[in-house]
C-alpha cells in the first residue's frame, strides 16, 4: 500500500479563506437532504469552494476532500469548545467563566453549522428583573 504524501498543515489565514469560501455555499453544504438533487449540488458548491479557496495566491494548492476534511474538523472541533463553554457556566457556580469559544466558533453557530442548543428562560440561576 503506497503511503500519500504529506501536505502542509492548514494556517490561519488558510482556515479563515476556507471558512469564508463555505460561508458563500453553506445552505447547500449543511443541508441534511440526501436526495440525488441535493448530493449532486452539494458537490458542485464543494467544487466552487475548492476553487475559491485554491484562487487564493496566498494558500497551498488543496483537493476537494482535504477541504471537506478541515471543514469537517473545524465544525467538530467549535463544538468541542462550545460545549466546554456551556459547562464551564455551571462548574463556575456563579462566578466568572473562562471563555473558551473563538470568533470561528461565532461564525459557524451564526451561519448554522454548529447546532444552537434552547435557551432555558427557567434556569435556577436567572436573575428576576435583569
Amino acid at each position: 500500500m503506497s503511503e500519500r504524501p504529506r501536505t502542509k498543515n492548514f494556517t490561519a489565514l488558510e482556515e479563515e479563506i476556507l471558512l469564508n469560501s463555505v460561508g458563500e455555499f453553506s445552505h447547500i453544504i449543511e443541508c441534511r437532504e440526501t436526495s440525488a438533487l441535493k448530493v449532486g449540488e452539494k458537490g458542485r458548491a464543494w467544487q466552487r469552494v475548492a476553487e475559491l479557496f485554491n484562487s487564493q495566491s496566498s494558500v497551498t494548492k488543496r483537493h476537494i476532500n482535504q477541504l471537506k476534511l478541515k471543514y469537517k474538523n473545524v465544525k467538530a472541533n467549535s463544538r468541542k469548545r462550545l460545549a466546554n463553554d456551556k459547562v464551564e457556566t455551571f462548574v463556575t457556580g456563579g462566578g466568572r467563566k473562562k471563555i473558551l469559544a473563538s470568533e470561528t466558533d461565532a461564525r459557524l453557530k451564526a451561519s448554522g453549522a454548529v447546532l444552537r442548543p434552547l435557551e432555558n428562560v427557567f434556569d435556577s440561576a436567572c436573575q428576576e428583573g435583569s
